[in-house]
Protein backbone atom coordinates (compact mmCIF):
# COMPACT_ATOMS: atom_id res chain seq x y z
CA UNK A 1 0.00 0.00 0.00
CA UNK A 2 1.25 3.44 -0.90
CA UNK A 3 2.15 5.69 2.04
CA UNK A 4 0.31 8.98 1.57
CA UNK A 5 2.34 10.65 4.30
CA UNK A 6 6.05 10.02 4.27
CA UNK A 7 6.28 9.08 0.59
CA UNK A 8 4.25 12.13 -0.40
CA UNK A 9 6.00 15.25 -1.75
CA UNK A 10 3.33 17.61 -0.43
CA UNK A 11 3.30 16.11 3.06
CA UNK A 12 7.07 15.98 3.51
CA UNK A 13 7.81 19.40 2.04
CA UNK A 14 5.03 21.01 4.07
CA UNK A 15 6.32 19.42 7.27
CA UNK A 16 9.85 20.55 6.38
CA UNK A 17 8.62 24.06 5.57
CA UNK A 18 6.85 24.32 8.94
CA UNK A 19 10.10 23.48 10.75
CA UNK A 20 12.12 25.95 8.67
CA UNK A 21 9.48 28.64 9.17
CA UNK A 22 9.32 28.10 12.92
CA UNK A 23 13.09 28.49 13.34
CA UNK A 24 13.20 31.55 11.10
CA UNK A 25 10.12 33.29 12.51
CA UNK A 26 11.35 32.80 16.08
CA UNK A 27 14.74 34.28 15.18
CA UNK A 28 13.18 37.46 13.79
CA UNK A 29 10.69 37.81 16.64
CA UNK A 30 13.24 39.73 18.74
CA UNK A 31 13.46 42.38 16.01
CA UNK A 32 9.66 42.56 15.75
CA UNK A 33 9.83 41.45 12.13
CA UNK A 34 8.67 38.59 9.98
CA UNK A 35 11.20 36.94 7.66
CA UNK A 36 9.39 38.60 4.73
CA UNK A 37 9.70 41.99 6.43
CA UNK A 38 13.42 41.31 6.80
CA UNK A 39 13.77 40.54 3.09
CA UNK A 40 11.92 43.71 2.13
CA UNK A 41 14.15 45.80 4.41
CA UNK A 42 17.20 44.15 2.90
CA UNK A 43 16.06 45.01 -0.63
CA UNK A 44 15.41 48.68 0.17
CA UNK A 45 18.80 48.95 1.88
CA UNK A 46 20.60 47.32 -1.02
CA UNK A 47 18.78 49.41 -3.62
CA UNK A 48 17.43 52.71 -2.31
CA UNK A 49 14.37 54.11 -4.05
CA UNK A 50 13.30 50.76 -5.43
CA UNK A 51 9.85 50.26 -6.92
CA UNK A 52 7.41 47.89 -5.20
CA UNK A 53 7.17 45.72 -8.33
CA UNK A 54 10.92 45.11 -8.19
CA UNK A 55 10.66 44.19 -4.51
CA UNK A 56 7.89 41.76 -5.43
CA UNK A 57 10.01 40.12 -8.12
CA UNK A 58 13.07 39.96 -5.87
CA UNK A 59 11.41 38.33 -2.85
CA UNK A 60 8.80 36.32 -4.75
CA UNK A 61 5.68 37.76 -3.13
CA UNK A 62 2.55 39.14 -4.79
CA UNK A 63 2.48 42.89 -5.42
CA UNK A 64 -0.57 43.27 -3.15
CA UNK A 65 1.34 41.56 -0.33
CA UNK A 66 4.29 43.89 -0.87
CA UNK A 67 1.97 46.91 -0.71
CA UNK A 68 0.55 45.75 2.64
CA UNK A 69 4.04 45.09 3.99
CA UNK A 70 5.25 48.54 2.90
CA UNK A 71 2.25 50.18 4.57
CA UNK A 72 2.93 48.29 7.80
CA UNK A 73 6.66 49.11 7.78
CA UNK A 74 5.92 52.72 6.87
CA UNK A 75 3.71 53.07 9.96
CA UNK A 76 6.65 51.80 12.02
CA UNK A 77 8.96 54.36 10.36
CA UNK A 78 11.17 51.64 8.86
CA UNK A 79 10.57 52.49 5.20
CA UNK A 80 9.25 55.50 3.37
CA UNK A 81 7.43 55.86 0.05
CA UNK A 82 7.75 58.69 -2.41
CA UNK A 83 5.61 59.33 -5.45
CA UNK A 84 7.01 60.67 -8.72
CA UNK A 85 4.26 60.88 -11.28
CA UNK A 86 2.75 57.44 -11.61
CA UNK A 87 5.77 55.75 -10.01
CA UNK A 88 6.22 54.86 -6.35
CA UNK A 89 9.63 54.39 -4.79
CA UNK A 90 10.51 52.82 -1.46
CA UNK A 91 13.56 53.56 0.66
CA UNK A 92 14.79 52.70 4.14
CA UNK A 93 14.50 55.32 6.84
CA UNK A 94 17.33 55.73 9.36
CA UNK A 95 15.53 53.15 11.51
CA UNK A 96 15.40 50.80 8.52
CA UNK A 97 19.09 51.37 7.86
CA UNK A 98 19.90 50.63 11.51
CA UNK A 99 17.99 47.34 11.29
CA UNK A 100 19.93 46.16 8.23
CA UNK A 101 23.06 44.82 10.01
CA UNK A 102 20.87 43.17 12.66
CA UNK A 103 18.85 41.47 9.92
CA UNK A 104 21.99 40.18 8.21
CA UNK A 105 23.31 38.93 11.54
CA UNK A 106 20.00 37.16 12.23
CA UNK A 107 20.17 35.42 8.84
CA UNK A 108 23.72 34.29 9.73
CA UNK A 109 22.45 32.95 13.07
CA UNK A 110 19.62 31.09 11.30
CA UNK A 111 22.08 29.57 8.83
CA UNK A 112 24.19 28.34 11.76
CA UNK A 113 21.14 26.63 13.30
CA UNK A 114 20.37 24.97 9.98
CA UNK A 115 24.02 24.07 9.46
CA UNK A 116 24.27 22.40 12.89
CA UNK A 117 21.21 20.29 12.14
CA UNK A 118 21.62 19.64 8.40
CA UNK A 119 25.23 20.50 7.37
CA UNK A 120 26.18 23.01 4.69
CA UNK A 121 26.23 20.42 1.91
CA UNK A 122 22.69 19.30 2.69
CA UNK A 123 21.51 22.91 2.78
CA UNK A 124 23.09 23.68 -0.60
CA UNK A 125 21.56 20.53 -2.11
CA UNK A 126 18.13 21.33 -0.70
CA UNK A 127 18.27 24.89 -2.00
CA UNK A 128 19.38 23.72 -5.45
CA UNK A 129 16.79 20.95 -5.70
CA UNK A 130 13.86 22.98 -4.36
CA UNK A 131 14.72 26.02 -6.49
CA UNK A 132 14.85 23.92 -9.63
CA UNK A 133 11.67 22.03 -8.73
CA UNK A 134 9.80 25.28 -8.01
CA UNK A 135 10.81 26.67 -11.41
CA UNK A 136 9.64 23.51 -13.18
CA UNK A 137 6.30 23.43 -11.37
CA UNK A 138 5.68 27.12 -11.96
CA UNK A 139 6.09 27.03 -15.73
Amino acid sequence: MKNYYFDNLYYTTTAFSREISSITENAFMDLGLTPSDAYLIMVVNEKPNVQPTEISEKILLAPSTITRMIEKLEKRNIVTRTQEGKYTYVAATSKGKDLYPEILSTWDDIYEVFNRKLTGDTIRQLVEITSEAAKKLKY
